[in-house]
């Protein structure tokens, strides 16, 4: 926990805050780009084969971990046009951001596997 507050630290001392939300933003926005259809899609889909519900929610969490690392790959690039020189390794502060977020995603899914959808069944 220590490196990772340490890295943060880090990052705020090579870009600004402007910067980084700069980047953050960035990376939502094109991110959202490739979200969107997809999103609308797998929405007519699901409507239309309800029966498989449960296997549309497993593709959903797997979408979203891929979105994840998207996002983050975005983010890193981002960083690395305003800086090229910068020094700090940045991939283990993405790396840990990434897996706690994908742990996020895995978790709603599964309660949405095994408590709304039963829920929803009834």
């Amino acid at each position: 926990m220590s490196k990772y507050i340490e890295l943060y630290s880090k990052i705020f001392e090579e870009f600004s805050v402007k910067e980084i939300i700069s980047a953050i933003f960035g990376a939502f926005v094109y991110t959202s780009f490739i979200t969107v259809p997809f999103v609308i899609i797998m929405g007519q889909v699901i409507s239309v084969y309800l029966y498989l519900l449960t296997y549309w929610v497993v593709l959903i969490i797997i979408v979203m971990i891929l979105l994840n690392y998207v996002f983050h790959h975005l983010i890193k690039q981002s960083l690395k046009l305003k800086h090229p020189e910068f020094k700090t390794n940045i991939n283990p502060l993405i790396l840990t951001n990434q897996i706690i977020i994908d742990i996020i995603f895995v978790i709603i899914g599964l309660l949405f596997l095994f408590v709304w959808i039963p829920i929803l069944m009834v």
